[in-house]
């Protein structure tokens, strides 16, 4: 495992935890699902664009198309889920809008 990345493997490993622990949620499983899919699709947009600025891999137009679309999909898994406002109040951590900007600053 290279050092580079320790910080995208361990939020591709939160994030896989975070969707499989979500089944066993009675009242809710899709709010942390859906945060467990963000954490992992941010992660692997980050290390994608990691990968690219290395100069590990070549810079591509579909390569940051992927990018652009993996975190346009993190945006849009918080803000399209019907009572959005309501969810940031009552579980804030996977509906706030505060992961998806730091992906797209990532």
């Amino acid at each position: 495992m290279d050092r580079r990345f320790i910080g995208s493997t361990f939020a591709l490993i939160l994030g896989l935890l975070f969707s499989m622990t979500a089944a066993s949620r009675s009242q809710d499983p899709l709010l942390p699902t859906l945060c467990g899919v963000g954490a992992v699709v941010g992660a692997l947009a980050f290390r994608s664009l990691k990968r690219r600025r290395l100069g590990l891999c070549d810079d591509s137009i579909g390569r940051r198309v992927a990018e652009g679309a993996a975190l346009v999909s993190i945006v849009a898994l918080i803000l399209l889920q019907s009572n959005v406002l309501s969810r940031m109040h009552r579980e804030p951590l996977p509906n706030r809008p505060i992961p998806a900007s730091e992906q797209l600053l990532a």
